[in-house]
C-alpha cells in the first residue's frame, strides 16, 4: 500500500482510506496539562543566573520535572540545594529499585557534567555523588554504582579519594 501511495497509483477514495486505516494505529497521545503548568511555573517563577552553573533548576524542570516540583521556592537559585533535591530523589528511586529512573538521573547529571563551570561542577561532585554514595556500602548502591555512566564513576572515584585523603590527615592530626 505505502508503495502504491508512493507511485501515485492510488487516487481519492483509495487514498483515504488507507490513510484512514494508519491513523488509527497511531496513538493517541494525552497531555498531562497539571505537570505542564507545574513546569511552566518552574521554569517562570524565579529566573537564574546566566553563567557556566546557569539554569540547572529550568533544566531539570525540563527533563525531570517530578524532581523540580520538588524543589522549595526558597531554594530556587541556591545550587547546592537544587542539586540535593536530585540526590533525594535518586535515593529514593535507589532504595525503590526503581532502576530506570536512577539511569535517567545519572544520564541527567552525566549531560550536565559536560558543560558544567566550576560551581555547578562543584555542586555536583559533592552535592550530588558525595551525598549520594559516601559510606554506603548496601547491595541497592552496589547495582547503582554499577549504572553510572563513565565520567560519573570516575567523579565518583575523585570524590571518595579526597574524602579518604581528608580523614587520613585529620587523623593524623588528632595524633599530633
Amino acid at each position: 500500500m505505502a508503495r502504491q501511495m508512493q507511485n501515485g497509483a492510488m487516487h481519492g477514495g483509495d487514498m483515504t482510506a488507507a490513510f484512514r486505516g494508519v491513523t488509527s494505529t497511531i496513538p493517541r497521545l494525552q497531555l498531562d496539562y497539571k505537570s505542564l503548568r507545574a513546569l511552566q511555573g518552574l521554569v517562570a517563577r524565579k529566573s537564574l543566573p546566566l553563567d557556566g552553573n546557569s539554569r540547572f533548576a529550568s533544566r531539570l524542570a525540563l527533563y525531570i520535572p517530578e524532581v523540580a516540583e520538588r524543589i522549595d521556592e526558597g531554594d530556587f537559585g541556591i545550587l547546592h540545594l537544587e542539586v540535593g533535591a536530585l540526590k533525594t530523589v535518586t535515593r529514593e528511586a535507589i532504595t525503590k529499585r526503581d532502576w530506570d529512573a536512577v539511569g535517567q538521573h545519572f544520564a541527567f547529571v552525566a549531560k550536565m557534567f559536560e558543560d558544567a563551570g566550576t560551581e555547578l561542577r562543584d555542586a555536583l561532585h559533592v552535592s550530588y555523588l558525595g551525598m549520594l554514595f559516601y559510606g554506603e556500602t548496601s547491595l541497592n548502591y552496589a547495582k547503582a554504582r554499577s549504572l553510572l555512566p563513565k565520567s560519573l564513576a570516575a567523579a565518583l572515584m575523585a570524590v571518595e579519594y579526597h574524602y579518604e585523603s581528608l580523614l587520613i590527615r585529620a587523623g593524623r592530626h588528632a595524633r599530633d
